[in-house]
């Protein structure tokens, strides 16, 4: 019955009528890609004539009027078309922009700086950069409040991004106008504080630190870059502090020749250089009722004094915080203490430079301003002394095949800038040495550490620690004579293997300091001094060095006085030949050479007879004889010797015809007088 069913189906289906469907076949030459194209050439006429160009690039003219009114325009691309036309301005006609729109191109370039667009501030920042390096900052004073301001708004901005951009703005501002960014330092520094910490008052110190958890930067790098800007803003500050010093006490030593009246020479003594100078009135541009006064780097040192005591928690947490023996390790041993990472020996190093500018800048007003943190200091620097840094997270291990004892010793570098500035700040700011055992392992260190004196990195802060610890610490001095005896020979070591100016001119202070007898006793100390004399055989010696040896030739020094004697007849037949550097006045300088002679005691015959033949052979200049013939008569004069040899020798000069080859022409009758005055006063001093 089915079956049935199933054919009826099948027959009732053929008689359907049914649509038939059109099938389109595609023809060979639409299915068949063909490569074959012909071409022609375009000629234009104007290829054909020959262009003669000066410079390789020709600026496109625009108008410096509609560029600045696109400075504000919403577009994005019109904000940075127009300041790529004022770059175009600036690098090929910058009389264009100085001249008039200085002030307007300032201002609109400004604000672009805290624009919302990265690219916006990153090109802005590229053009101020080029005016800056352009214009001279006495001529950009009067817009510099228009930079801090907009330089203060980027720092306070909410967006992290924008506050970064700003930290490059200032670093533009501190290579272009230092001390202008100096004088308006106390509007700045609030503005680090607020970037890396905000206020609680539930807190002793009232500050909390930022943890950057939308930002790019980890809260570490943050740290870093805030305070590296900071160290910089404060290095500024104390170049310029150091500048008005210099002019305020004056060079009263300069003489300069003016004019001549009635064949005679008019001089007129300089008693201040700064007079010479530019005047600085930075502070007339300030908006305020006190306007004068808010500019001065006086005012900026007291507003520095409060500021320091919010700055030095943050500091303390900053440091506290990355650590190895913070708390949050306090299992860790003394060696694993002191390994620092990367990121940590950097924090380091500006946590402690900004730390040790505040002691520099705030040392006349406030010298008990480290000691109110003794306690942080020792417990967070001191205690873990001297910091290591491992490379292992920077570099990896290398080889695994070597041994570990190896790659330990090679994977650690000592912090010498870290090291030495925690030195400085113990040896030169802290008032209290009453730690014995930290303050002779920092002498250990030191003594050490002594040997990078060469390094130009290492040696300011060694000369430093040096100054204040043989000069100005007498009490590290007492206490620890035996390690600084140990510091004293590696100085002096040093001084007379390479001659360095610089620690001669530190061993001479401490010659003429009375309140030093404890160092002057020491026999390295005695050594130096003994061989000062061999100095003035050397061909070549400066006009310092001979200002030196002629304060010990005046203090009758027993140990100077022995070996000046014999080196006598040396220092006779080297003084025709001897180059004097660092000193116009060639001359002079030979006679001061000849002074020193006059507080020898008693002349060593050797040396009577050297003199004579240099006498006979005439190897001396004529001013030289006359000079020296004075001063031999002043010594007989004054009963400073009873020797018959000299007197003598002093009647056979007087009797012998000098020589008149390198005469200078001056009068023999002036040489004695100004020969006599001269060793006159001399013995007064």
């Amino acid at each position: 019955m089915a079956r049935k069913q199933h054919k009826k189906h099948e027959r009732k289906e053929k008689s359907k009528v049914k649509l038939k469907t059109k099938k389109t076949v595609l023809t060979k030459a639409q299915n068949i890609t063909d490569a074959r194209f012909k071409i022609r050439k375009i000629v234009l006429p104007d290829q054909l004539k020959t262009t003669v160009r000066k410079d390789s690039v020709i600026p496109k003219r625009h108008n410096v009027k509609e560029l600045l009114s696109k400075l504000r325009h919403h577009n994005l691309s019109m904000r940075k078309e127009s300041l790529a036309g004022l770059h175009e301005l600036v690098t090929h006609r910058p009389e264009e922009i100085f001249g008039l729109y200085l002030a307007a191109v300032i201002e609109g370039v400004s604000e672009l700086v805290i624009d919302l667009e990265k690219d916006v501030r990153k090109e802005a920042l590229k053009l101020l950069q080029l005016i800056l390096t352009q214009v001279p900052p006495s001529k950009m004073l009067p817009f510099f409040n228009v930079l801090l301001s907009y330089l203060r708004c980027g720092m306070t901005h909410l967006k992290a991004s924008v506050q970064n951009d700003s930290l490059e703005m200032l670093d533009i501002l501190l290579a272009s106008a230092p001390n202008s960014v100096a004088v308006q330092s106390a509007k700045i520094l609030p503005n680090f504080l607020n970037m890396i910490s905000h206020q609680n008052a539930d807190l002793k110190h009232g500050c909390v630190l930022k943890v950057n958890l939308n930002s790019k930067f980890t809260s570490v790098k943050w740290y870093v870059k805030v305070l590296t800007r900071l160290h910089g803003l404060m290095s500024a500050v104390v170049a310029y502090k150091q500048e008005r010093t210099e002019k305020k006490c004056g060079d009263s030593s300069r003489v300069a020749k003016m004019s001549s009246w009635k064949n005679d020479d008019l001089w007129i003594n300089l008693l201040n250089s700064c007079y010479k100078q530019t005047c600085d009135l930075s502070s007339i541009f300030n908006v305020g009722s006190n306007t004068y006064q808010s500019g001065s780097i006086d005012v900026n040192i007291k507003t520095l004094k409060e500021y320091a005591s919010s700055l030095t928690p943050v500091l303390m947490e900053i440091w506290r915080e990355v650590s190895p023996a913070s708390e949050k390790n306090a299992d860790c041993d003394a060696e694993s203490s002191r390994q620092l990472s990367e990121e940590s020996a950097e924090l380091l190093t500006h946590v402690l430079e900004v730390f040790r500018l505040l002691c520099e800048i705030l040392a006349d007003e406030d010298a008990e301003f480290i000691s109110a943190y003794k306690k942080d200091l020792t417990s967070l620097f001191f205690r873990h002394f001297p910091y290591l840094y491992t490379k292992e997270q920077e570099d990896g291990m290398k080889s695994k095949k070597k041994k570990k004892t190896d790659d330990q010793k090679n994977l650690r570098v000592t912090c010498l800038s870290q090291n030495l500035t925690i030195c400085q700040l113990y040896f030169c700011y802290h008032m209290h040495h009453d730690d014995m055992e930290l303050c002779m392992h920092m002498l250990k260190y030191l003594k050490l550490k002594i040997k990078h004196w060469r390094d130009p990195a290492a040696r300011h802060q060694i000369k430093e620690i040096l100054t204040h610890l043989f000069l100005k610490r007498s009490s590290v001095c007492s206490n620890c004579d035996r390690n600084v005896h140990i510091v004293m020979d590696r100085v002096i070591r040093i001084c007379m293997s390479n001659h360095d100016p610089e620690l001669f001119q530190l061993l001479s202070d401490i010659s003429e300091t009375p309140r030093k007898a404890q160092l002057h006793r020491f026999q390295s100390f005695e050594s130096w001094i003994k061989s000062l004399p061999d100095l003035l055989c050397e061909p070549v010696i400066s006009a310092r060095t001979l200002h030196v040896l002629e304060k010990f030739a005046c203090q009758n020094n027993p140990v100077f006085q022995v070996r000046l004697c014999q080196k006598l007849p040396k220092i006779l037949s080297n003084l025709s030949s001897v180059v004097i550097n660092d000193t116009e006045e060639e001359y002079a300088s030979k006679e001061n050479i000849i002074n020193i002679l006059y507080w020898v005691r008693s002349w060593p015959q050797d040396a009577m007879d050297t003199l004579r033949n240099i006498l006979h052979n005439s190897l001396w200049e004529k001013e030289l004889f006359l000079h020296l013939r004075d001063l031999l008569l002043l010594r007989n004069h004054d009963g400073e010797t009873d020797q018959k040899e000299e007197k003598e020798l002093v009647g056979s000069l007087t009797e012998k015809k000098l020589p008149t080859e390198g005469c200078s022409g001056r009068n023999g009758e002036q040489e004695k007088n100004s020969g006599q005055k001269k060793i006159s006063d001399d013995r007064q001093h």
